[in-house]
């Protein structure tokens, strides 16, 4: 797995580089909102959150005035479930390169689709299991609208989407978040 993302981030790299003179503009962005992690809390469990607040962080080349190559960086919250007094938690970040693809819709209001590789760490406390962690390529998607306020400053709402793993289970974690994005 170390060498499919490491070939990943060379290969990302080596596009970046190669057609600096071709778009020549860079950005950078960042969101913050809302992470759901699709778990169940089984019978015998007493409750649960599968909610939190998370964000993402990243940088971007346009390839063309559609088309960009990103990296990007996830904090994906956490999620617990408790039985009487023992707690379980399971948090989630990524790491990820990756294609966006922003398509005027109508003057200054634009779609966002973005689709890469990413690794995916999963790490979970169990006062009934205990520890450990798990780290995963995995494919990530987003969707989402953007606004542009300026020429250089952008507006956006997305939603992204990913598997995570549990213990072997995979899970999918979405972040619904709004930020900002700003071009140089």
């Amino acid at each position: 797995m170390k060498a499919i993302y490491k070939a990943c981030a060379l290969a990302a790299l080596g596009l970046a580089c190669g057609v600096p003179a071709m778009a020549g503009e860079y950005y950078i962005g960042g969101s913050f909102g809302r992470t759901h992690l699709d778990a169940d809390i089984p019978a015998g469990y007493t409750g649960g959150d599968r909610a939190d607040t998370g964000y993402k962080l990243y940088a971007g080349m346009k390839l063309s005035t559609d088309l960009g190559v990103e990296i990007s960086y996830w904090d994906l919250g956490s999620a617990e479930r408790r039985r009487g007094t023992a707690v379980e938690r399971i948090s989630s970040s990524a790491f990820g390169v990756g294609l966006a693809y922003k398509p005027v819709i109508v003057d200054k209001l634009f779609g966002i689709g973005r689709a890469g590789l990413a690794r995916v760490k999963a790490k979970y406390d169990s006062d009934l299991i205990g520890s450990g962690s798990d780290d995963n390529m995995r494919a990530y998607f987003a969707l989402g609208l953007g606004y542009s306020v300026l020429p250089q400053l952008d507006v956006q709402a997305t939603w992204d989407f990913m598997q995570t793993d549990y213990q072997g289970q995979g899970r999918r974690v979405d972040l619904f978040s709004v930020g900002v994005s700003y071009a140089f």
